[in-house]
């Protein structure tokens, strides 16, 4: 089914036009706001819930815009400056007038798609669109994949951290230089372990000798007090001695045993005081003190790069477990991609997020402007209704790409309704493409 006739009465710039294509492609040329597109789509538009603020073309009461289907079907939409009517009347003369943009909107015209708008987007809307068309939902995925992606830049961030600092490098054999640390470490605690006992046996030493010095100054004192209180002994017997004596001349004399004193006195001689003698020089465990520190100082450095290798090793594997999942997100993104009826010449670069039409990204840098039009027909086709007619505004085309859109219009069987401009701000005109000599 396709449109048949439309007349048009009283509507924004148009005063009153009917055009009868009879199911054959309709263009329309004129100047900006000359009623190009309200000649072809007002209508559809309204159908799909979009008015205009201003309808009536100025000065006018009432206007009308009359569609006839070539199943003999015809769509109505009245208007007066404070109220509109739309209306269907079937094929058999039955005329429906409540209800009209449920029942005819989505089953006639389908799902709408703007042509112009979607070549003339960014290639990621162009995508997000597409997306939308064929009920492709990527959301959930993409959020997956963008997550895993933050993860595993913060991770390759840290890696490199780690690569700068510890002069690690990204080809390392984490396997062959962890054994080679490990070994180092081990022959260090080796090391560590002779030092301590090396230096324990020194210190054991040292508290032996200044044991032994210990008891032999107790034992010196003890026997200095002896001799000091004997020579005390001696000092007294010789003082006693000394003053007998003096009454050696005397009165006296005869009461005194002056050669038995004189024999206890020569018994009684002073001795030598015994002296400590200096205490004992101590082994000093300094050096073996300064090697053990070393010794841990390098242990501790060997082990913190032991864990960063380690940490480096980790970061690697975490990196390639991402990497994987995230390879794996995007072959289910193309698979859902490829489960898709697409249209012919159809793909899309979801690494990149471009979609692509023949290999190539929608652009005019990448295509023709034919190319570029019947990619579009393409996609409008596959959301359009019961009425096989397609609008565009073919600005861009000259007169072999329009033969080339209408070529596939006519294999696939479409009526197209195209608008082009007429930069001389000409009025409406409007030519029927029956066979391609028409053009």
């Amino acid at each position: 089914m396709k449109i048949n006739r439309i007349y048009v009465k009283n509507i924004k710039a148009i005063k009153e036009v009917e055009v009868i294509p009879a199911g054959a492609h309709l263009i329309v040329f004129g100047g900006n706001n000359k009623g190009k597109t309200t000649l072809l789509k007002s209508l559809i538009d309204r159908l799909r819930s979009r008015k205009p603020q201003i309808v009536l073309k100025e000065g006018q009461s009432d206007g009308i815009y009359e569609m006839e289907l070539t199943d003999g079907s015809i769509i109505r939409w009245v208007v007066k400056p404070n109220t509109e009517q739309l209306s269907y009347t079937t094929k058999e003369g039955i005329t429906i007038k409540s209800g009209v943009i449920k029942t005819i909107s989505q089953r006639y015209f389908g799902k709408e798609f703007d042509i112009n708008k979607f070549l003339s987007s960014s290639p990621l809307e162009q995508l997000k669109t597409f997306q939308n068309l064929f009920n492709l939902n990527f959301d959930e995925i993409d959020e997956k994949i963008q997550n895993l992606s933050q993860e595993r830049y913060g991770k390759k961030q840290v890696l490199a951290e780690y690569v700068k600092k510890y002069s690690v490098a990204e080809t390392l054999d984490i396997s062959v230089e962890r054994d080679r640390l490990s070994e180092e470490i081990s022959a260090l605690e080796s090391k560590r372990e002779q030092l301590k006992k090396e230096k324990k046996n020194i210190q054991a030493r040292n508290k032996k000798f200044q044991e032994q010095y210990k008891q032999e100054v107790e034992e010196v004192s003890k026997k200095a007090k002896e001799v000091e209180r004997y020579n005390v002994k001696c000092e007294t017997i010789r003082t006693l001695y000394d003053t007998l004596l003096k009454f050696k001349d005397t009165e006296f004399a005869d009461c005194i045993d002056f050669q038995k004193a004189q024999e206890i006195a020569s018994q009684y001689k002073p001795r030598v005081i015994p002296v400590v003698s200096p205490p004992p020089k101590l082994e000093d465990d300094a050096v073996v003190s300064h090697k053990l520190i070393e010794v841990e100082n390098k242990i501790d450095t060997l082990k913190n790069l032991l864990e960063n290798i380690n940490e480096v090793e980790m970061l690697e594997a975490d990196i390639k477990s991402l990497t994987t999942q995230i390879s794996k997100l995007r072959e289910q993104k193309k698979k859902l991609l490829l489960s898709a009826e697409l249209p012919e010449g159809f793909t899309a670069d979801l690494d990149n997020n471009i979609l692509l039409y023949n290999g190539y990204p929608l652009t005019p840098e990448q295509q023709s402007s034919s190319a570029l039009i019947i990619a579009g027909l393409k996609l409008a086709s596959k959301v359009a209704g019961e009425v096989k007619s397609l609008y565009v505004d073919a600005a861009v085309l000259d007169k072999n790409s329009l033969r080339e859109v209408l070529d596939w219009c006519d294999k696939n069987g479409y009526q197209l309704l195209c608008e082009i401009p007429d930069y001389e701000g000409g009025e409406i005109e409007y030519k029927i493409i029956h066979e391609k000599g028409d053009l």
